[in-house]
């Protein structure tokens, strides 16, 4: 479900039927900050977060001529507004020289990027989701791009956008993931990957360590419980701590959003995994990407 979807759900069926709604992969920061309400709850990394991660990594470059392009939707949206004002907060100095949107799931991007490299920005922002993620890369290789100009590209290093292209995924992007199945090297997550490489055949991407804590959370949540009631779930469920594949997370109680580290990262090939993978990962404690309970609250205020 992507993250417009989901807010309609939120608000539509969630907050006015008081039904638990739990979004796993639609990842607007709205969902649980300013659109969150009691009844909804987000056990997967959010744009917040995401945008965050990237302004810290671009913050620390010497670029100051920035483009952004993505999906014009919901979720293309938050993350480049995200990643925008994190990063401008942490340098007042760069400019944004311009945008550009296409329709999610564009399957040729190529005249985008042209038109982006011919206004030769020194950085390129990229906010693209689901199935526009596979065409982006594949355009960016085609191209060249990533020799051209350095790009960033929030799940560019995520397993499951990287395996479908093969040794074809281009090397050099920038990219930020909650979730690697090569990192940390944990014997929690060493544990996870087994039994899903056992089951599946194939190693996990985000959206199966979103689904395995997801389900984790909701089973201890009803433990907690000792009660099917719904509003004793929503107790149980604020503030909780499970164990996962990365460490301890929890979802926090003021707006009921997981707390998970991110993983910044470049895209490089690997002759032991045989795919592209994150290289030079560098982690950014939940504590850092995250907004403040204060925050949230303002938000919602609007």
């Amino acid at each position: 479900m992507n993250s417009g979807a989901a807010m309609a759900v939120s608000d539509a069926v969630a907050k006015k039927e008081k039904v638990p709604f739990i979004v796993w992969i639609s990842k607007s920061e709205r969902i649980t900050g300013e659109k969150g309400h009691r009844y909804v709850f987000s056990t997967g990394e959010n744009t917040a977060m995401a945008g965050k991660a990237g302004g810290v990594a671009l913050s620390k470059k010497p670029y100051i001529k920035y483009w952004i392009g993505g999906d014009d939707y919901e979720y293309g949206h938050a993350i480049a507004d995200s990643a925008w004002r994190n990063l401008k907060k942490l340098k007042p100095e760069v400019k944004m020289i311009g945008k550009s949107w296409w329709k999610p799931g564009e399957p040729d991007l190529v005249p985008y990027i042209t038109a982006i490299l011919g206004a030769k920005p020194d950085a390129v922002i990229f906010c693209t989701g689901g199935r526009s993620m596979t065409n982006i890369m594949k355009a960016v290789k085609a191209t060249g791009m990533a020799t051209k100009v350095p790009i960033w590209i929030h799940t560019a290093t995520d397993h499951a956008v990287l395996k479908p292209l093969g040794m074809e995924a281009p090397e050099g992007v920038l990219g930020t993931m909650d979730y690697h199945f090569y990192y940390p090297e944990t014997a929690a997550n060493r544990e996870f990957v087994k039994k899903f490489k056992a089951a599946y055949g194939s190693a996990p991407g985000f959206p199966a360590f979103h689904g395995y804590n997801t389900a984790n959370f909701i089973a201890e949540a009803f433990r907690k419980a000792g009660s099917v009631d719904k509003e004793k779930f929503i107790d149980a469920l604020e503030g909780l701590k499970i164990t996962s594949p990365v460490g301890q997370i929890e979802i926090r109680k003021c707006d009921h959003q997981v707390v998970y580290p991110m993983y910044l990262g470049v895209t490089k090939k690997s002759a032991k995994y045989g795919v592209v993978i994150s290289t030079d990962i560098v982690t950014l404690t939940g504590d850092e990407v995250m907004p403040t309970c204060e925050e949230i609250k303002k938000a919602r205020k609007k």
